[in-house]
């Protein structure tokens, strides 16, 4: 660009010349040698035009949907001018009519990215907020000169959302497997059983309400941080967490996009069952040798003379259809039954959970 002759500012306006010289190169790096020029003759004329609508940034944005219980919010707006802003509740006022002036920085330097601000406080907010904003430029102009400033006709319709109902947690259960265990709401501690010596299961969480329908993002806390559940950003949350048995009290937070929150608290005691199952009573019913086990599992049986004790559970005879309390096997009078059990946690007698050897007497 090359100036020439150009004089003026932006509130008097400029004349001269301006020339811009213009190369272009294409794929294969070929460019023009010599400059294209164009010629630009610079004559301002009067300021016509008010505010341009289309190009002002608000700070809530426009449609905003606000925290619940919100009753007054601070707006920021941005107009593509220095001018005099002002708002009213009614739709249709002349500028001079509305009861609401915004205070306006309107000196050429105070520009801002997004053009010159104005800024409010909003009050008295209800679940739906319409307010429409018209603005005057030049205001730099003497009070004789009033007629030549623009005005808006048209109002700019700026429309804010209270939130109705607050955030809610529903629910919050363990999920291990097919089973579904909810946690009591009253912070009352649930006792969950699991094998082995590390429990694996996962925490859910059911939202509703707030500005989305219960879309938001949970969090725990562990270690005083509040980590993001894995799948979130949903009604329907879900973390996988691995700990050894104990007493748990695990903080949750639900956040919504209007930083409507919820809180809760997992609150359980994983029992970790790594103790195989005890035959606590035997007994002849029926032509059946019968078993019971203190607790739901598999039992099978020997008769394997040789290896006693150290057998195959595959390799044997099934007392149980499915996990059970209650076993039974033929009875074979004067046979040795060599019997071992597991339970649903995989948790199996190293040796013989028992050794039965029935009477030719019954």
């Amino acid at each position: 660009l090359e100036e020439n002759e150009i004089s003026g500012d932006l509130i008097e306006g400029f004349i001269g010349n301006l020339n811009m010289y213009i190369k272009c190169q294409d794929y294969f790096g070929n460019f023009n040698f010599k400059e294209y020029v164009v010629n630009f003759c610079i004559n301002s004329g009067p300021d016509e035009t008010p505010v341009f609508q289309d190009l002002t940034v608000t700070q809530p944005r426009n449609g905003k949907i606000l925290k619940y219980g919100t009753n007054e919010v601070d707006l920021t707006m941005w107009v593509n001018e220095p001018a005099e802003c002002k708002y009213s509740s009614v739709e249709g006022k002349d500028y001079d009519e509305m009861e609401k002036a915004m205070i306006c920085m309107t000196n050429l330097t105070d520009r801002e990215l997004n053009g010159w601000p104005c800024e409010t406080t909003l009050t008295d907010l209800e679940n739906e907020n319409n307010f429409y904003i018209k603005c005057k430029d030049q205001p730099w102009k003497s009070p004789d000169e009033e007629e030549l400033r623009n005005k808006n006709a048209e109002d700019l319709l700026y429309t804010l959302y209270v939130t109705e109902n607050n955030l809610e947690i529903d629910s919050i259960y363990i999920l291990r497997g097919d089973s579904t265990i909810y946690l009591d709401n009253s912070n009352v501690s649930t006792e969950i059983k699991g094998g082995g010596n590390v429990f694996s299961f996962g925490i859910g969480i059911e939202t509703s309400k707030g500005s989305g329908e219960g879309v938001s993002v949970c969090y725990y806390e562990w270690n005083n941080n509040f980590i993001p559940f894995f799948e979130t950003n949903s009604n329907h949350h879900k973390q996988e967490l691995n700990l050894p048995s104990g007493d748990y009290n695990i903080p949750i937070r639900c956040i919504d996009d209007s930083a409507n929150e919820a809180n809760g608290n997992a609150v359980f005691n994983l029992k970790i069952d790594n103790t195989p199952p005890k035959v606590v009573r035997t007994y002849y019913e029926g032509n059946k040798l019968k078993l019971i086990t203190d607790e739901q599992s598999k039992c099978y049986a020997s008769f394997d003379e040789i290896k006693e004790c150290n057998f195959n559970i595959e390799d044997s005879q099934s007392m149980t259809i499915g996990f059970n309390t209650q076993h039974s096997s033929p009875w074979i009078a004067g046979e040795k039954y060599y019997i071992k059990c597991k339970d649903a946690w995989e948790n199996q007698n190293p040796s013989c959970a028992i050794i039965v050897t029935p009477s030719l007497v019954y």
